[in-house]
Parts: C-alpha cells; structure tokens; sequence
C-alpha cells in the first residue's frame, strides 16, 4: 500500500553556506532514494551565531515500512501522513498480546 506524506526535515549549524550546502545533499539524497513528488527549501534564517534550514518534502513511499526507515534514517522534525486515511499496522513479533 503507498503512503504518501509531507516531512519536515530541519538543520541548525554554522556557517550559513554549509548548513545550505547539507540540506541540499540531504534533499538531493531523498530524491535518490525514494518518490519525491515535491521539496521546498526556506531560506536560511539566523538564530544567535547558528543558521536554521528546513526543506518540506513530499514523498510517496511503497510500503509504510519504507516510511518507519526513512524516520530512522533522516529524523524529520514532522511527518504528515496524506494518504492513505486509515491503516492497520499489525505487530507480528507480539502476536499474543493483541489476542
């Protein structure tokens, strides 16, 4: 089942060309692994002697487990489940709970 999603991924660092730089590798990355239907990256906004980036992601992705690897993967800050509006996640590993 395909699950299609809005993500937020953010970044804080120095200096404010390298933390630009990261966020596009990391968008760049996505897109590589995944189905990126749309990325928005914000400008870069100071916070004391730190720069804050952040990029909204669209991405389509096969199975929700490819969804549960890519928040382990990249710890977006946010994740918006789009389609579909209702499923079932089973635990097969603990079976005799739910029973």
């Amino acid at each position: 089942m395909e699950v299609e999603t809005v993500c937020v991924i953010e970044l804080v660092g120095s200096p404010k060309e390298h933390v630009e730089e990261v966020m596009k590798k990391i968008v760049d990355k996505v897109k590589e692994s995944y189905k990126l239907v749309d990325s928005k990256t914000f400008d870069a906004k100071q916070m004391d002697k730190l720069w804050a980036i952040f990029s909204e992601l669209t991405i389509k992705f096969d199975k929700i487990e490819d969804l549960f690897g890519f928040c382990f993967d990249y710890m977006p800050s946010s994740v918006e489940i789009i389609n579909p509006n209702k499923f079932i996640v089973n635990n097969t590993r603990h079976k005799h709970f739910a029973e």
